[in-house]
């Protein structure tokens, strides 16, 4: 008799999943959809980020779906029927949302690892190559669909999504950041030709090749094409340096322009028509400008304890910074950073575990200059007070 009542639950369960609008369907048919699916990989059963996003689908999900509640209850049924349900699920459904819980709820019925994780994998990746259309006013279920898809792919450490990841990893200039994800998380180093090509091909703006080379210069000392971009990316802010330069020099032939007309009419007095340059003087805005960044991408030649094959790596990028610029403070700074990697080579050498920073000439300058003008202004205000 429970045989048969359990039997009717799954039949109404599964018509009722089957009939229920937003399952969507997809392309391709089938458990896992028309694409092949790839190997698991990893340990599921002790990875606690993963079970707390697992919960998260429940937790915030479930009240929005009767489809991810009939999900559940299979799950909880327990049973090869109701397993061999949801992975029928898997072949038409076209939520990723649901494509995670039904994840989850494999896992509990087997639980530990299940034996279907190619349908799983296969599901998701049809999702994301072939993503179902969203309502006018996505819901927050579709909203979440494709965070929740690159969870199963990122989950699994399925490399062999690496083509098609590249495929989505930028689109209409915008970065897709659960790809970055996945190839920082899963590919790791193999993902440095991938992205070196996205940075210098694609159409991303700065913030979104930022991101890009935030993975890229992971692998300075075990790729050469992430030290190449370093090199690349160095010379592209010597030619941002020298526009600053232009747009510098043509800004203060102005105001001397506009000083000396003031002083022809009788009017000025006051520090403005002095020529003092306040902004200069007080840091010259946030972030340093393109010569800060030239200098940063120098410096992370001595950030870390590379190895002996990254200490040569670091030398080989050197090399390519020196052949960059005959800038004297450059040169300067490139000597520096051979004397730090020749330290670092030799860790019983006397510093080698000191606190070591690089230090730019000109901005050393500046800071003195900067300093003495405080200071005179400081002994003139002075002066000005002991007068009264």
């Amino acid at each position: 008799m429970n045989r048969i009542y359990t039997l009717i639950t799954l039949v109404a369960l599964t018509v009722t999943l089957s009939a229920q609008p937003g399952g969507g369907g997809r392309p391709g048919g089938g458990p896992g959809g028309g694409r092949p699916g790839g190997g698991p990989g990893g340990d599921r059963g002790g990875d606690r980020s993963r079970d707390e996003n697992r919960g998260e689908v429940r937790r915030e999900m479930m009240p929005q779906s009767l489809r991810l509640g009939l999900i559940e209850t299979l799950g909880r049924i327990s049973t090869n029927d109701s397993e061999g349900a949801l992975v029928k699920i898997l072949g038409y459904t076209g939520s990723g949302v649901e494509v995670n819980l039904i994840d989850r709820m494999l896992t509990e019925i087997a639980e530990g690892e299940h034996k279907y994780s190619k349908q799983v994998l296969g599901a998701a990746k049809d999702l994301l190559m072939n993503p179902p259309e969203l309502s006018e006013v996505p819901s927050r279920l579709e909203s979440q669909t494709n965070e929740r898809l690159w969870q199963l792919i990122i989950r699994y450490k399925d490399t062999d999504f690496a083509d098609e990841a590249a495929e989505l990893l930028v689109a209409d200039s915008k970065l897709n950041r659960n790809a970055l994800r996945y190839f920082r998380e899963v590919l790791k180093g193999d993902s440095v030709p991938i992205l070196a090509k996205q940075y210098r091909e694609s159409t991303l703006d700065d913030r979104g090749k930022g991101e890009l080379y935030g993975v890229i210069n992971d692998y300075i000392d075990i790729h050469p094409e992430s030290g190449q971009i370093l090199v690349e990316r160095f010379q592209g802010y010597l030619v941002k340096m020298g526009e600053e330069a232009i747009a510098k020099a043509e800004a203060d032939a102005k105001r001397e322009a506009e000083r000396a007309a003031r002083e022809a009419s009788g009017e000025g007095g006051g520090d403005r028509d002095r020529g003092v340059d306040w902004r200069g003087m007080f840091g010259g805005g946030r972030g340093g400008g393109s010569r800060e960044s030239a200098v940063r991408e120098v410096r992370r030649l001595t950030e870390g304890k590379p190895d002996a094959e990254g200490i040569a790596a670091r030398r080989g990028i050197l090399t390519g910074l020196k052949g960059s610029t005959s800038d004297a403070d450059f040169q300067n700074m490139f000597t520096q950073v051979e004397q730090r990697l020749d330290t670092l080579a030799n860790p019983d050498a006397e510093g080698s575990n000191e606190r070591w920073r690089l230090t730019d000439p000109a901005r050393a300058k500046q800071d003195e200059e900067r300093r003495k003008r405080m200071e005179e202004m400081r002994n003139r205000f002075q002066n000005r007070g002991g007068n009264n």
